[in-house]
């Protein structure tokens, strides 16, 4: 049983530790710093095997579904472990086959789309919260791409408590 669950768990730290990004899309710190946005990958494949390792398909908790309805060029990858508030990644497929990281969620049990951009089907924002352990404050992490490099970042972090928010550096936010 322990075993199992350390399988889980790797897998949820090989996601934030195994892969960096590049310093021009890391603008926020924290657990940012180790997120994959503006890493790419040879395909799909190469950045499961890299993040879940080389058996990743006989977890029924990793999945990969389309993350827009009008187009397969973008991917989300999470581990829907039950217990655990799920850390996404949405890839763009290139039609090299890469796959290239363009928005890192972590600790989030529930995302959901902003404002919808016409021109790629993509939102250009997405709001994260978590379900935090009773008597602690839920995050909440305004997400916004941007243009220019087609990848997104952390533009608003806010605790929730008691019906009060309170805007928080988002370097700080999972501390």
């Amino acid at each position: 049983m322990i075993a199992k669950y350390l399988k889980y768990l790797s897998g949820a730290l090989l996601l934030l530790l195994a892969v960096s990004a590049s310093a021009d899309t890391n603008q926020n710190g924290g657990i940012w710093a180790d997120s994959p946005v503006g890493k790419c990958y040879s395909s799909l494949d190469d950045y499961m095997v890299n993040v879940f390792g080389p058996d990743y398909k006989d977890d029924d908790n990793i999945q990969i579904i389309d993350a827009t309805s009008n187009s397969n060029q973008y991917k989300w990858v999470f581990d829907k472990t039950p217990g655990i508030n799920i850390t996404r990644v949405m890839l763009r497929l290139e039609k090299s086959q890469r796959a290239c990281a363009i928005l890192f969620i972590p600790y989030a049990s529930t995302v959901r789309e902003i404002r919808k951009e016409n021109s790629t089907g993509l939102p250009t924002q997405f709001l994260a919260l978590d379900t935090p352990p009773p008597g602690f404050p839920a995050t909440e992490v305004l997400y916004q791409l941007d243009r220019k490099t087609n990848t997104y970042f952390p533009q608003q972090c806010t605790k929730r408590s008691a019906g009060k928010k309170e805007k928080v550096n988002c370097a700080s936010i999972f501390q």
